[in-house]
């Protein structure tokens, strides 16, 4: 009974390590981004062990706590205890099977009355397609609490979802879905949040910060190639 205890304990507070860390982000940053990354991590730093929780909504309570804590919010501009990361752009993404039946995406205007993925939180994205190119509100909607749920519904579907292009890269890569129109400028950016009364980040906590910086600061200075948009 104690050993079952103790296990039980260990899985929800983790083990009394010297040098584990625990990270929190979104699931779609994490799928998408993060997890390909974490092999680099794991091998210039072997001694820190890291445990990785996702999350949907920003202040889902973990136990044990969070030493970094990665977030996407609207006007990430920075405060007291906020570094912005970087802004995002969203992308408009389809699979093949979408232009089987609807035809190719030439432009906007194309966009009206197809299907959609609604990913929430990010209301204003097909709003500001709209407005821009004086589109109705018009086309079946699925609303999804995921970016990641978005792109996989777009890439098995005929439904277009608009989405972040960092999340859409590894899809758009593996040629499950295409591009169609150039990327939006996103009100969301990445950030990393510190409580005012947190304590000072640990050793561990700002060898993983300065390593997603520089992983960051790669990717901007030799960005992916991405898929030319469709027309």
């Amino acid at each position: 009974s104690f050993d079952d205890l103790a296990v039980s304990t260990s899985g929800l507070f983790g083990p009394a390590r010297r040098h584990q860390l625990t990270v929190r982000a979104q699931v779609s940053f994490v799928t998408t981004w993060l997890a390909p990354r974490l092999q680099d991590f794991r091998d210039r730093y072997p001694h820190i062990e890291l445990r990785v929780l996702c999350a949907i909504w920003a202040d889902a309570y973990v136990l044990g706590g969070v030493d970094v804590d990665i977030r996407q919010r609207a006007d990430a501009d920075t405060d007291d205890g906020v570094e912005l990361l970087h802004r995002d752009h969203a992308v408009v993404i389809h699979s093949p099977a979408h232009e089987h039946r609807y035809g190719p995406v030439r432009g906007a205007a194309d966009l009206e009355g197809r299907p959609r993925v609604h990913v929430l939180g990010f209301d204003d994205l097909w709003q500001q397609l709209r407005n821009t190119h004086g589109l109705p509100d018009s086309g079946q909607t699925i609303t999804v609490d995921t970016s990641i749920s978005a792109i996989e519904i777009a890439a098995t579907s005929t439904s277009l979802a608009l989405v972040s292009e960092r999340y859409a890269r590894p899809a758009l890569h593996a040629g499950r879905v295409r591009t169609s129109l150039d990327p939006i400028p996103m009100r969301q950016g990445h950030v990393l949040v510190r409580p005012r009364d947190a304590p000072e980040p640990s050793p561990e906590a700002r060898i993983f910060e300065r390593w997603l910086r520089d992983q960051l600061d790669a990717e901007e200075s030799h960005p992916e190639p991405m898929e030319e948009p469709e027309g």
